[in-house]
Protein backbone atom coordinates (compact mmCIF):
# COMPACT_ATOMS: atom_id res chain seq x y z
CA UNK A 1 0.00 0.00 0.00
CA UNK A 2 1.09 3.53 -0.68
CA UNK A 3 0.37 7.23 0.08
CA UNK A 4 -1.83 8.62 -2.63
CA UNK A 5 -3.13 11.82 -1.06
CA UNK A 6 -2.68 13.98 2.20
CA UNK A 7 -4.09 16.88 2.84
CA UNK A 8 -3.92 19.43 5.94
CA UNK A 9 -6.89 20.25 8.23
CA UNK A 10 -6.63 23.52 9.66
CA UNK A 11 -7.99 24.97 13.04
CA UNK A 12 -11.21 22.37 12.38
CA UNK A 13 -13.05 19.70 14.20
CA UNK A 14 -15.50 18.39 11.86
CA UNK A 15 -14.79 17.13 8.44
CA UNK A 16 -16.98 15.58 6.16
CA UNK A 17 -17.64 14.52 2.79
CA UNK A 18 -17.38 11.27 0.02
CA UNK A 19 -14.81 9.07 -1.22
CA UNK A 20 -15.22 7.05 -4.08
CA UNK A 21 -12.76 4.37 -5.48
CA UNK A 22 -12.19 1.20 -7.51
CA UNK A 23 -10.98 -1.03 -4.23
CA UNK A 24 -10.17 -0.09 -0.85
CA UNK A 25 -8.41 2.97 0.51
CA UNK A 26 -7.83 3.47 4.21
CA UNK A 27 -7.66 6.74 5.82
CA UNK A 28 -5.37 7.65 8.43
CA UNK A 29 -7.78 10.83 10.42
CA UNK A 30 -4.44 12.41 11.66
CA UNK A 31 -5.16 12.09 15.14
CA UNK A 32 -3.61 9.04 16.71
CA UNK A 33 -6.72 6.56 15.99
CA UNK A 34 -8.32 3.94 14.52
CA UNK A 35 -7.99 4.35 10.45
CA UNK A 36 -10.90 4.03 8.71
CA UNK A 37 -11.55 1.81 5.33
CA UNK A 38 -13.83 2.59 1.94
CA UNK A 39 -14.25 0.63 -1.08
CA UNK A 40 -16.87 1.88 -3.86
CA UNK A 41 -19.31 4.85 -4.88
CA UNK A 42 -20.14 7.69 -2.74
CA UNK A 43 -18.58 6.33 0.52
CA UNK A 44 -19.82 9.05 2.61
CA UNK A 45 -17.80 9.96 5.90
CA UNK A 46 -17.31 12.40 8.80
CA UNK A 47 -14.84 13.01 11.21
CA UNK A 48 -15.67 15.08 14.40
CA UNK A 49 -12.23 15.20 16.31
CA UNK A 50 -13.77 16.58 18.95
CA UNK A 51 -11.98 20.09 18.97
CA UNK A 52 -10.60 22.36 16.52
CA UNK A 53 -6.90 21.51 15.38
CA UNK A 54 -4.62 21.08 12.94
CA UNK A 55 -3.93 17.43 11.79
CA UNK A 56 -3.21 15.44 8.38
CA UNK A 57 -5.01 12.90 7.01
CA UNK A 58 -3.33 10.50 5.26
CA UNK A 59 -4.88 8.06 2.54
CA UNK A 60 -3.35 5.10 1.34
CA UNK A 61 -4.37 2.50 -1.42
CA UNK A 62 -2.85 0.32 -3.94
CA UNK A 63 -2.24 3.14 -6.61
CA UNK A 64 -3.67 6.45 -7.18
CA UNK A 65 -5.64 5.64 -10.13
CA UNK A 66 -7.96 3.59 -7.80
CA UNK A 67 -9.45 6.99 -6.21
CA UNK A 68 -12.41 8.29 -8.26
CA UNK A 69 -14.05 11.26 -6.41
CA UNK A 70 -13.04 13.58 -3.17
CA UNK A 71 -15.69 16.16 -1.95
CA UNK A 72 -15.39 18.19 1.72
CA UNK A 73 -18.80 19.78 2.32
CA UNK A 74 -18.48 20.65 5.40
CA UNK A 75 -18.65 24.54 6.18
CA UNK A 76 -16.48 26.79 7.56
CA UNK A 77 -14.05 23.74 7.85
CA UNK A 78 -10.43 24.34 6.41
CA UNK A 79 -8.71 21.59 4.58
CA UNK A 80 -5.21 22.72 2.74
CA UNK A 81 -3.65 20.82 -0.18
CA UNK A 82 -2.20 21.48 -4.19
CA UNK A 83 -3.68 20.38 -6.37
CA UNK A 84 -0.77 18.44 -7.99
CA UNK A 85 -1.37 16.24 -4.54
CA UNK A 86 -4.66 15.13 -5.84
CA UNK A 87 -4.94 11.44 -7.03
CA UNK A 88 -4.14 10.91 -10.70
CA UNK A 89 -7.82 8.76 -10.58
CA UNK A 90 -10.01 11.75 -9.45
CA UNK A 91 -12.87 12.66 -11.96
CA UNK A 92 -14.59 14.16 -9.42
CA UNK A 93 -13.44 16.80 -7.15
CA UNK A 94 -15.76 19.28 -4.67
CA UNK A 95 -14.17 20.79 -2.06
CA UNK A 96 -16.64 23.80 -0.06
CA UNK A 97 -15.37 25.26 3.06
CA UNK A 98 -13.04 28.18 4.22
CA UNK A 99 -10.38 25.75 2.51
CA UNK A 100 -7.04 27.11 1.28
CA UNK A 101 -6.20 24.87 -1.91
CA UNK A 102 -3.68 26.01 -3.71
CA UNK A 103 -1.80 25.44 -7.47
CA UNK A 104 -2.25 25.81 -11.19
CA UNK A 105 -5.31 23.85 -13.57
CA UNK A 106 -2.90 22.80 -15.31
CA UNK A 107 -1.86 20.05 -12.44
CA UNK A 108 -5.04 18.92 -12.17
CA UNK A 109 -5.85 15.13 -13.24
CA UNK A 110 -6.07 14.26 -16.69
CA UNK A 111 -9.26 12.58 -16.26
CA UNK A 112 -11.10 15.19 -14.11
CA UNK A 113 -14.88 16.30 -15.45
CA UNK A 114 -15.91 17.57 -11.76
CA UNK A 115 -14.23 20.83 -10.30
CA UNK A 116 -16.23 22.51 -7.92
CA UNK A 117 -13.74 24.19 -5.05
CA UNK A 118 -14.59 27.29 -3.03
CA UNK A 119 -13.34 28.75 0.01
CA UNK A 120 -9.70 31.14 0.80
CA UNK A 121 -8.31 29.44 -2.42
CA UNK A 122 -5.37 31.02 -4.03
CA UNK A 123 -5.62 28.67 -7.65
CA UNK A 124 -3.49 29.45 -10.46
CA UNK A 125 -3.60 29.36 -14.12
CA UNK A 126 -5.56 29.56 -17.58
CA UNK A 127 -9.08 28.45 -18.69
CA UNK A 128 -7.58 26.75 -21.51
CA UNK A 129 -5.55 24.12 -19.07
CA UNK A 130 -8.54 22.49 -17.76
CA UNK A 131 -8.80 19.08 -18.44
CA UNK A 132 -9.89 18.23 -21.85
CA UNK A 133 -12.99 16.18 -20.08
CA UNK A 134 -14.16 19.34 -17.44
CA UNK A 135 -18.09 19.49 -17.82
CA UNK A 136 -18.46 21.56 -14.50
CA UNK A 137 -15.84 24.01 -13.21
CA UNK A 138 -16.56 26.37 -10.60
CA UNK A 139 -14.24 28.17 -8.26
CA UNK A 140 -13.91 31.05 -5.55
CA UNK A 141 -11.88 32.78 -3.64
CA UNK A 142 -8.42 35.27 -3.79
CA UNK A 143 -7.19 33.18 -6.82
CA UNK A 144 -5.02 34.70 -10.13
CA UNK A 145 -6.56 32.34 -12.89
CA UNK A 146 -6.66 34.41 -16.19
CA UNK A 147 -5.65 34.09 -19.69
CA UNK A 148 -7.50 31.76 -22.11
CA UNK A 149 -6.75 31.21 -25.78
CA UNK A 150 -8.69 28.46 -27.27
CA UNK A 151 -10.15 24.63 -26.64
CA UNK A 152 -12.36 22.46 -27.86
CA UNK A 153 -15.12 21.82 -24.86
CA UNK A 154 -15.78 17.72 -23.48
CA UNK A 155 -19.62 17.21 -25.05
CA UNK A 156 -22.39 17.69 -22.52
CA UNK A 157 -21.41 20.37 -20.92
CA UNK A 158 -23.13 21.61 -17.45
CA UNK A 159 -21.49 24.51 -15.38
CA UNK A 160 -19.29 27.04 -15.79
CA UNK A 161 -18.91 29.74 -13.19
CA UNK A 162 -15.57 31.81 -13.15
CA UNK A 163 -16.04 35.24 -10.74
CA UNK A 164 -13.01 36.65 -9.52
CA UNK A 165 -12.75 38.68 -7.06
CA UNK A 166 -8.98 40.29 -7.44
CA UNK A 167 -6.42 40.20 -9.77
CA UNK A 168 -6.76 37.97 -12.75
CA UNK A 169 -9.87 37.48 -14.95
CA UNK A 170 -10.07 37.45 -18.55
CA UNK A 171 -10.13 40.33 -21.74
CA UNK A 172 -12.81 41.11 -23.29
CA UNK A 173 -11.22 39.02 -26.33
CA UNK A 174 -10.87 36.15 -24.03
CA UNK A 175 -14.25 36.12 -22.77
CA UNK A 176 -15.78 36.49 -26.46
CA UNK A 177 -13.13 33.70 -27.68
CA UNK A 178 -14.88 31.72 -24.48
CA UNK A 179 -18.01 31.97 -25.44
CA UNK A 180 -17.25 31.34 -29.16
CA UNK A 181 -15.34 27.80 -28.20
CA UNK A 182 -18.67 27.14 -25.44
CA UNK A 183 -21.16 27.62 -28.28
CA UNK A 184 -19.86 24.96 -30.23
CA UNK A 185 -20.60 21.94 -27.91
CA UNK A 186 -23.66 20.48 -26.40
CA UNK A 187 -24.90 21.50 -22.94
CA UNK A 188 -27.30 19.63 -20.27
CA UNK A 189 -28.66 19.67 -16.82
CA UNK A 190 -27.88 22.98 -15.65
CA UNK A 191 -26.79 25.21 -18.49
CA UNK A 192 -25.16 28.20 -16.99
CA UNK A 193 -22.28 30.13 -17.46
CA UNK A 194 -21.51 32.94 -15.39
CA UNK A 195 -18.49 35.06 -16.23
CA UNK A 196 -18.65 38.20 -14.11
CA UNK A 197 -16.35 39.46 -10.92
CA UNK A 198 -13.54 41.17 -12.35
CA UNK A 199 -13.63 39.62 -16.21
CA UNK A 200 -13.79 42.56 -18.67
CA UNK A 201 -17.46 42.80 -20.36
CA UNK A 202 -18.04 40.61 -23.39
CA UNK A 203 -18.11 42.76 -26.60
CA UNK A 204 -20.76 42.68 -29.44
CA UNK A 205 -18.33 40.30 -31.47
CA UNK A 206 -19.99 37.16 -28.95
CA UNK A 207 -23.77 38.36 -29.76
CA UNK A 208 -24.10 35.26 -32.31
CA UNK A 209 -22.57 32.45 -30.04
CA UNK A 210 -24.44 33.75 -26.92
CA UNK A 211 -27.74 33.48 -29.20
CA UNK A 212 -26.72 29.82 -30.14
CA UNK A 213 -26.02 29.12 -26.56
CA UNK A 214 -29.86 30.73 -25.61
CA UNK A 215 -30.70 28.45 -28.46
CA UNK A 216 -29.04 25.83 -26.35
CA UNK A 217 -30.67 26.42 -23.23
CA UNK A 218 -27.82 28.09 -21.73
CA UNK A 219 -28.36 30.75 -19.42
CA UNK A 220 -25.11 33.19 -19.95
CA UNK A 221 -24.44 35.95 -17.90
CA UNK A 222 -21.41 38.55 -18.34
CA UNK A 223 -20.00 41.81 -16.94
CA UNK A 224 -22.15 44.67 -18.52
CA UNK A 225 -20.83 47.50 -20.16
CA UNK A 226 -23.23 51.21 -19.50
CA UNK A 227 -24.79 52.82 -22.30
CA UNK A 228 -22.86 55.77 -23.38
CA UNK A 229 -25.13 59.00 -22.78
CA UNK A 230 -27.42 57.26 -20.77
CA UNK A 231 -27.80 59.00 -16.92
CA UNK A 232 -27.43 56.13 -13.71
CA UNK A 233 -28.32 55.96 -10.47
CA UNK A 234 -25.12 54.04 -8.04
CA UNK A 235 -26.86 51.60 -5.75
CA UNK A 236 -23.66 49.79 -5.34
CA UNK A 237 -19.98 50.81 -5.86
CA UNK A 238 -15.82 50.40 -5.33
CA UNK A 239 -14.08 52.62 -4.30
CA UNK A 240 -14.00 55.26 -7.38
CA UNK A 241 -15.34 52.35 -10.07
CA UNK A 242 -17.59 55.07 -11.52
CA UNK A 243 -16.05 57.93 -11.30
CA UNK A 244 -13.19 59.32 -8.66
CA UNK A 245 -15.47 60.33 -5.01
CA UNK A 246 -18.87 59.11 -6.85
CA UNK A 247 -20.53 56.61 -4.22
CA UNK A 248 -24.16 55.05 -3.85
CA UNK A 249 -26.81 57.63 -4.90
CA UNK A 250 -24.47 59.64 -6.85
CA UNK A 251 -25.68 59.92 -10.14
CA UNK A 252 -23.68 59.90 -13.37
CA UNK A 253 -23.73 59.57 -17.30
CA UNK A 254 -21.76 57.46 -18.97
CA UNK A 255 -19.29 56.96 -21.40
CA UNK A 256 -19.60 53.74 -22.52
CA UNK A 257 -16.52 52.17 -20.73
CA UNK A 258 -18.47 52.00 -17.53
CA UNK A 259 -18.69 48.07 -16.47
CA UNK A 260 -21.39 46.75 -13.59
CA UNK A 261 -20.81 43.41 -11.66
CA UNK A 262 -21.83 41.86 -8.41
CA UNK A 263 -20.31 44.62 -6.57
CA UNK A 264 -21.00 48.01 -8.87
CA UNK A 265 -24.21 48.21 -9.75
CA UNK A 266 -26.61 51.08 -10.87
CA UNK A 267 -30.47 51.67 -11.94
CA UNK A 268 -30.66 53.66 -15.14
CA UNK A 269 -32.77 56.61 -14.96
CA UNK A 270 -34.49 57.48 -18.51
CA UNK A 271 -33.58 60.41 -19.85
CA UNK A 272 -35.84 63.21 -20.26
CA UNK A 273 -38.25 62.91 -22.53
CA UNK A 274 -39.67 65.86 -24.62
CA UNK A 275 -43.53 65.20 -24.00
CA UNK A 276 -44.57 67.65 -21.58
CA UNK A 277 -44.92 65.12 -18.70
CA UNK A 278 -43.92 64.16 -15.15
CA UNK A 279 -44.52 60.36 -14.38
CA UNK A 280 -43.51 59.62 -10.36
CA UNK A 281 -44.61 57.00 -7.99
CA UNK A 282 -43.18 57.13 -4.35
CA UNK A 283 -43.26 53.09 -4.15
CA UNK A 284 -41.76 51.89 -1.12
CA UNK A 285 -40.45 54.77 0.56
CA UNK A 286 -37.70 55.16 -2.80
CA UNK A 287 -39.07 57.75 -5.79
CA UNK A 288 -38.67 56.41 -9.05
CA UNK A 289 -38.76 59.01 -12.20
CA UNK A 290 -40.19 57.19 -15.39
CA UNK A 291 -39.92 60.32 -17.03
CA UNK A 292 -39.85 63.87 -16.42
CA UNK A 293 -39.37 67.06 -17.76
CA UNK A 294 -38.85 70.65 -16.91
CA UNK A 295 -41.78 72.02 -19.79
CA UNK A 296 -45.33 71.72 -20.01
CA UNK A 297 -46.45 71.67 -23.93
CA UNK A 298 -45.40 74.18 -26.28
CA UNK A 299 -46.19 77.53 -24.91
CA UNK A 300 -43.82 79.96 -24.91
CA UNK A 301 -43.12 82.19 -21.99
CA UNK A 302 -43.70 85.55 -23.68
CA UNK A 303 -46.94 84.49 -24.82
CA UNK A 304 -50.92 83.91 -23.77
CA UNK A 305 -53.34 82.19 -26.00
CA UNK A 306 -56.89 84.03 -26.93
CA UNK A 307 -59.69 82.55 -28.19
CA UNK A 308 -59.25 84.73 -31.59
CA UNK A 309 -60.20 83.96 -35.54
CA UNK A 310 -58.37 81.14 -36.85
CA UNK A 311 -57.97 77.51 -38.12
CA UNK A 312 -58.50 76.24 -34.83
CA UNK A 313 -60.05 79.25 -32.75
CA UNK A 314 -57.12 79.89 -30.74
CA UNK A 315 -54.19 82.38 -31.78
CA UNK A 316 -51.47 83.07 -29.39
CA UNK A 317 -50.12 87.00 -28.97
CA UNK A 318 -48.68 88.98 -25.97
CA UNK A 319 -51.00 91.38 -25.68
CA UNK A 320 -54.03 92.91 -26.70
CA UNK A 321 -51.32 96.25 -27.78
CA UNK A 322 -49.49 94.19 -29.51
CA UNK A 323 -52.30 93.14 -31.98
CA UNK A 324 -53.58 96.88 -32.06
CA UNK A 325 -50.04 97.63 -32.76
CA UNK A 326 -49.95 95.37 -35.37
CA UNK A 327 -53.49 95.49 -37.02
CA UNK A 328 -54.33 92.14 -35.87
CA UNK A 329 -58.06 91.83 -35.75
CA UNK A 330 -59.95 91.19 -32.19
CA UNK A 331 -62.47 89.83 -33.35
CA UNK A 332 -63.63 86.44 -30.70
CA UNK A 333 -65.25 83.34 -31.93
CA UNK A 334 -67.66 81.34 -29.62
CA UNK A 335 -65.03 77.57 -28.99
CA UNK A 336 -62.55 76.31 -30.79
CA UNK A 337 -58.99 74.61 -29.43
CA UNK A 338 -55.25 74.61 -29.37
CA UNK A 339 -53.83 70.73 -29.85
CA UNK A 340 -50.18 70.92 -28.90
CA UNK A 341 -48.02 68.73 -31.71
CA UNK A 342 -46.28 66.89 -29.09
CA UNK A 343 -47.54 63.20 -28.08
CA UNK A 344 -46.95 61.73 -24.74
CA UNK A 345 -45.03 58.43 -25.82
CA UNK A 346 -44.67 55.81 -22.75
CA UNK A 347 -42.88 53.53 -24.86
CA UNK A 348 -45.03 50.28 -24.34
CA UNK A 349 -48.69 49.90 -23.46
CA UNK A 350 -49.13 50.65 -19.21
CA UNK A 351 -52.42 51.09 -17.52
CA UNK A 352 -51.97 54.63 -15.87
CA UNK A 353 -53.48 57.15 -13.61
CA UNK A 354 -54.02 60.42 -15.32
CA UNK A 355 -54.68 63.44 -13.99
CA UNK A 356 -54.72 67.22 -15.22
CA UNK A 357 -54.70 71.10 -14.67
CA UNK A 358 -55.44 73.82 -16.56
CA UNK A 359 -55.07 77.66 -15.49
CA UNK A 360 -57.13 80.39 -17.12
CA UNK A 361 -58.80 83.39 -16.58
CA UNK A 362 -61.63 85.32 -18.14
CA UNK A 363 -61.42 88.65 -19.79
CA UNK A 364 -63.58 90.80 -22.07
CA UNK A 365 -61.05 92.04 -24.80
CA UNK A 366 -62.59 95.87 -24.75
CA UNK A 367 -62.77 96.14 -21.06
CA UNK A 368 -65.35 98.97 -20.33
CA UNK A 369 -64.55 101.11 -23.29
CA UNK A 370 -67.42 101.49 -25.19
CA UNK A 371 -65.94 103.82 -27.76
CA UNK A 372 -64.16 101.02 -28.79
CA UNK A 373 -67.36 98.75 -29.97
CA UNK A 374 -68.11 99.30 -33.30
CA UNK A 375 -71.60 98.95 -33.36
CA UNK A 376 -73.08 99.02 -29.80
CA UNK A 377 -76.77 97.51 -30.89
CA UNK A 378 -74.79 93.69 -31.58
CA UNK A 379 -73.62 93.56 -27.71
CA UNK A 380 -76.34 91.80 -25.88
CA UNK A 381 -75.40 93.26 -22.44
CA UNK A 382 -73.29 96.82 -22.32
CA UNK A 383 -72.36 96.50 -18.89
CA UNK A 384 -70.97 92.81 -19.23
CA UNK A 385 -73.37 91.83 -16.57
CA UNK A 386 -75.26 88.86 -18.17
CA UNK A 387 -73.90 86.02 -20.25
CA UNK A 388 -70.61 87.09 -20.49
CA UNK A 389 -68.28 84.06 -19.15
CA UNK A 390 -66.01 81.53 -20.53
CA UNK A 391 -65.14 77.88 -20.29
CA UNK A 392 -61.71 75.39 -20.85
CA UNK A 393 -61.51 71.80 -20.85
CA UNK A 394 -58.66 69.22 -21.67
CA UNK A 395 -59.27 65.91 -24.45
CA UNK A 396 -57.75 63.07 -24.88
CA UNK A 397 -57.52 60.66 -27.61
CA UNK A 398 -55.04 57.52 -27.16
CA UNK A 399 -53.27 54.56 -29.26
CA UNK A 400 -51.28 51.52 -28.02
CA UNK A 401 -49.24 52.15 -31.77
CA UNK A 402 -46.02 53.98 -32.14
CA UNK A 403 -46.95 57.24 -32.23
CA UNK A 404 -44.03 58.36 -34.54
CA UNK A 405 -45.36 55.67 -37.08
CA UNK A 406 -48.58 54.92 -38.51
CA UNK A 407 -50.78 54.74 -35.62
CA UNK A 408 -54.28 54.52 -35.18
CA UNK A 409 -55.34 57.09 -32.71
CA UNK A 410 -59.38 56.93 -30.74
CA UNK A 411 -61.48 59.67 -31.36
CA UNK A 412 -60.83 62.41 -29.05
CA UNK A 413 -62.99 62.31 -25.88
CA UNK A 414 -63.45 64.94 -23.09
CA UNK A 415 -60.87 64.24 -20.48
CA UNK A 416 -61.70 63.01 -16.78
CA UNK A 417 -59.36 61.85 -13.99
CA UNK A 418 -58.86 58.20 -14.03
CA UNK A 419 -57.16 54.91 -15.92
CA UNK A 420 -56.14 54.52 -18.91
CA UNK A 421 -54.55 51.83 -20.72
CA UNK A 422 -52.31 53.16 -24.03
CA UNK A 423 -48.82 53.25 -25.15
CA UNK A 424 -49.28 56.79 -26.19
CA UNK A 425 -51.79 60.58 -25.41
CA UNK A 426 -52.56 63.39 -28.01
CA UNK A 427 -54.21 66.67 -26.15
CA UNK A 428 -56.13 69.11 -27.48
CA UNK A 429 -57.06 72.03 -24.84
CA UNK A 430 -60.51 73.49 -25.50
CA UNK A 431 -62.26 76.81 -25.30
CA UNK A 432 -65.43 78.58 -25.29
CA UNK A 433 -66.05 82.43 -24.48
CA UNK A 434 -69.27 84.51 -24.55
CA UNK A 435 -69.92 86.50 -28.22
CA UNK A 436 -68.60 89.15 -28.65
CA UNK A 437 -65.90 90.24 -26.23
CA UNK A 438 -65.54 87.37 -23.72
CA UNK A 439 -62.60 84.91 -24.08
CA UNK A 440 -60.86 82.63 -21.98
CA UNK A 441 -56.86 83.27 -21.58
CA UNK A 442 -54.89 80.01 -20.82
CA UNK A 443 -51.49 80.55 -19.22
CA UNK A 444 -50.89 77.28 -17.79
CA UNK A 445 -51.53 73.12 -18.66
CA UNK A 446 -50.30 70.48 -16.64
CA UNK A 447 -50.41 66.77 -17.81
CA UNK A 448 -49.62 64.32 -14.71
CA UNK A 449 -49.69 60.45 -15.70
CA UNK A 450 -48.43 58.48 -12.61
CA UNK A 451 -47.85 54.54 -12.68
CA UNK A 452 -49.39 53.01 -9.65
CA UNK A 453 -47.31 50.81 -7.54
CA UNK A 454 -47.53 47.55 -7.57
CA UNK A 455 -46.59 44.06 -4.98
CA UNK A 456 -47.46 41.21 -6.57
CA UNK A 457 -47.18 37.59 -5.05
CA UNK A 458 -45.75 34.40 -6.67
CA UNK A 459 -45.19 31.34 -5.53
CA UNK A 460 -43.84 28.13 -7.49
CA UNK A 461 -41.51 25.27 -7.66
CA UNK A 462 -37.78 25.19 -8.57
CA UNK A 463 -36.29 22.16 -10.01
CA UNK A 464 -32.59 21.18 -9.39
CA UNK A 465 -31.51 22.64 -12.40
CA UNK A 466 -33.33 26.22 -11.58
CA UNK A 467 -36.61 28.03 -12.85
CA UNK A 468 -38.10 30.81 -14.23
CA UNK A 469 -40.63 32.63 -12.48
CA UNK A 470 -43.08 34.98 -14.29
CA UNK A 471 -44.65 37.88 -12.94
CA UNK A 472 -48.72 38.50 -13.49
CA UNK A 473 -47.74 41.11 -15.67
CA UNK A 474 -44.41 43.32 -16.20
CA UNK A 475 -43.67 46.28 -14.40
CA UNK A 476 -42.56 49.01 -15.93
CA UNK A 477 -39.17 48.91 -13.95
CA UNK A 478 -36.85 46.02 -12.14
CA UNK A 479 -38.78 45.23 -9.50
CA UNK A 480 -37.05 44.93 -6.00
CA UNK A 481 -38.07 40.69 -4.80
CA UNK A 482 -38.48 39.19 -1.85
CA UNK A 483 -38.26 34.95 -1.61
CA UNK A 484 -38.77 32.79 1.23
CA UNK A 485 -38.37 29.02 0.81
CA UNK A 486 -40.84 26.83 2.40
CA UNK A 487 -39.65 23.27 2.30
CA UNK A 488 -36.21 24.50 2.64
CA UNK A 489 -32.89 22.57 4.52
CA UNK A 490 -30.08 24.37 6.67
CA UNK A 491 -27.83 25.58 4.46
CA UNK A 492 -29.73 26.20 1.76
CA UNK A 493 -29.26 29.14 -0.66
CA UNK A 494 -30.24 30.39 -3.61
CA UNK A 495 -29.12 32.76 -6.39
CA UNK A 496 -31.49 35.22 -8.67
CA UNK A 497 -30.40 35.66 -12.31
CA UNK A 498 -31.92 37.80 -14.94
CA UNK A 499 -33.84 39.60 -12.80
CA UNK A 500 -36.02 42.16 -15.07
CA UNK A 501 -39.53 43.29 -16.09
CA UNK A 502 -41.57 40.43 -16.31
CA UNK A 503 -39.89 38.05 -14.42
CA UNK A 504 -36.38 35.94 -13.01
CA UNK A 505 -34.10 32.77 -12.85
CA UNK A 506 -34.05 31.48 -9.73
CA UNK A 507 -31.21 28.44 -8.37
CA UNK A 508 -31.73 27.01 -4.90
CA UNK A 509 -28.30 25.48 -4.10
CA UNK A 510 -27.46 23.21 -0.86
CA UNK A 511 -23.74 22.64 -0.62
CA UNK A 512 -23.29 23.81 -3.63
CA UNK A 513 -25.22 20.98 -5.42
CA UNK A 514 -28.72 22.29 -7.04
CA UNK A 515 -31.79 21.17 -5.31
CA UNK A 516 -35.70 21.13 -5.84
CA UNK A 517 -37.62 23.37 -3.31
CA UNK A 518 -40.62 25.50 -3.05
CA UNK A 519 -40.80 29.20 -2.94
CA UNK A 520 -42.94 32.05 -2.26
CA UNK A 521 -42.29 35.56 -2.97
CA UNK A 522 -43.54 39.55 -3.68
CA UNK A 523 -42.38 41.69 -6.02
CA UNK A 524 -42.36 45.59 -5.84
CA UNK A 525 -42.13 48.00 -8.20
CA UNK A 526 -45.12 50.11 -10.13
CA UNK A 527 -46.24 50.12 -13.45
CA UNK A 528 -48.49 47.48 -15.11
CA UNK A 529 -47.61 46.27 -18.70
CA UNK A 530 -50.62 45.80 -20.72
CA UNK A 531 -50.71 42.49 -23.01
CA UNK A 532 -51.96 43.69 -26.87
CA UNK A 533 -53.48 41.53 -29.65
Amino acid sequence: MATIFEFDVVNTQVIAGQFSSTEQITVDWGDGGASSNYNGNDQSYSKDYGSAGNRTVTITASSEAVMTKFTMVTTGAVVSFALADLPSGVTYFRCTGSNTVSGSLSDLPSGLTYFNCQGSNTVSGSLSDLPSGVTYFYCTGSNTISGYTTRTWAASMNYINFVPTGSGGLTSAEIDQLLADLADTTWTSTKTITLTGTNAPRTTGSNADVATLTGLGVTTTTNTKLDAGCLYKITATEVDHFGTGLEVDDYFTADGTETIDANNKVKQVLTPSATGVTIVSAAFGETYNFKTVETGFDFADTYTYYLIESASGFINYNSMAWMEAHGVSKTIVESGYFQPSNTIDLTEVYTSRISASITSQTIDLVSSDLWEIDDLYAVPDLYFDIRSGAEVWLAVSITNDDPSGNPSWSDWKRFVIGDYTARAFRFRIYGSGTLPFTTPVISEVTITIDMPDRIVSFSGNVEIGGSNITFDAPFAIVPKIGIAIQDGSEGDTYTIENLDESGFDIYIYNGGIGVARSITGVAQGYGKKATTN
